[in-house]
């Protein structure tokens, strides 16, 4: 009989939940099948349908006692260890190989052909909060150290979300906007565009995910205030960090 994991996170954002998505898969491979706890918490229904509902080697939902999860990376044992990445520490802390440098998607992203020159600037961001003139500083700054062709942005726009806060960053730069419909729909952005400039986030870990080790999109994340610690603040070597607050 194959033994069980089932699978409980601690937070329900995005990043949170991605976090966690290259072990299902590492696990069967070692001979486990993988379920996911009841209780796992979702902020919303579609990131339970982009990051478990699409995994293949999630084979369902169980209640009762969990064995893999926050508990095995929170706990005061965990090893620290440079060459890994955010990924890996996690399959390193559930006794796995680290096999994967990124989280992992299952879904498999389509190219919007209008979108492949873009510049996507995505601040909507619900657990990092950034001040209107911190933010408009910082693209400033970064429209003015890397020469951005300011006409190619697209700011995203969320249907399920307030957009008052890109409201004023349209008022200061005069950005076209683009709206996002759901969940997927912003994988297919990302895949599709050349560049995307972002908070330190959940969409940040998405972007990562799927650019895997390709050249595009280019990730370029705003850190701003935050202290950049290894392994906590999913820190990936195919994101472009930067601080300009």
């Amino acid at each position: 009989m194959s033994k069980e994991i089932v699978l409980r996170i601690q937070y329900g954002g995005l990043g949170d939940n991605l976090q966690f998505s290259t072990l299902p898969e590492e696990y069967t491979k070692a001979g486990y099948d993988v379920y996911l706890h009841k209780s796992n918490p979702y902020r919303n229904q579609e990131i339970y349908d982009l990051v478990w509902g699409c995994n293949p080697y999630v084979k369902g939902i169980k209640d009762g006692k969990f064995n893999a999860g926050n508990h095995r990376w929170l706990g005061p044992h965990v090893p620290i260890d440079e060459r890994y990445t955010h990924t890996q520490m996690m399959e390193v802390c559930h006794g796995l190989n680290p096999n994967n440098k990124y989280s992992k998607i299952y879904y498999e992203s389509k190219i919007i052909p209008e979108l492949q020159d873009k510049i996507i600037l995505d601040f909507n961001a619900i657990s990092v909060k950034h001040s209107i003139e911190q933010t408009v500083r910082s693209i400033s700054n970064l429209l003015s150290f890397k020469q951005i062709d300011s006409n190619k942005i697209l700011l995203l726009n969320y249907e399920k979300l307030s957009n008052d806060f890109n409201k004023q960053l349209v008022s200061k730069f005069n950005f076209q906007t683009y709206i996002i419909h759901n969940i997927m729909h912003l994988c297919d952005v990302f895949k599709s565009c050349d560049t995307l400039i972002c908070s330190q986030s959940g969409n940040s870990v998405l972007a990562s995910a799927i650019k895997q080790d390709d050249s595009t999109p280019n990730i370029i994340c705003f850190a701003n205030n935050w202290p950049i610690v290894p392994h906590h603040l999913f820190i990936f070597p195919n994101i472009e960090f930067l601080n300009y607050s």
